[in-house]
């Protein structure tokens, strides 16, 4: 298996839903700046990563509402990873299943590599 090495300042996981989405934002160090829901819309999704532009690295589960966020990213110079979800492991080894947990874990996932 092939693993990626991502270097970044901050680290972006969402757990994606067809009308809503959690957002988690750690930096580097696992300290949280961002942890909430927000409505799926790119415009939206921007103007709360903004402020950690352009050392931001964006990634979720890979389900049918991912092309959103990825075309969205794809477009602007905004590194965007998706994870198969049955690859990601640690989201089902939780203990409790929610969505902020969610988030959580795949930002968590991004920054140990």
């Amino acid at each position: 298996m092939d693993y990626r090495t991502i270097n970044s300042e901050f680290y972006c996981g969402v757990d994606i839903h067809p009308e809503w989405s959690h957002i988690c934002a750690p930096d580097n160090t696992g300290k949280k700046y961002v942890n909430r829901n927000m409505i799926n819309d790119f415009n939206n999704f921007k103007q709360i990563i903004q402020p950690f532009l352009p050392n931001r690295v964006v990634g979720c589960e890979s389900a049918y509402s991912t092309y959103r966020p990825a075309d969205g990213c794809r477009k602007r110079p905004i590194p965007f990873h998706p994870g198969h979800a049955p690859n990601m492991k640690a989201i089902g080894q939780n203990k409790q299943k929610n969505d902020r947990l969610d988030a959580r874990t795949i930002a968590e996932l991004l920054r140990t590599n």
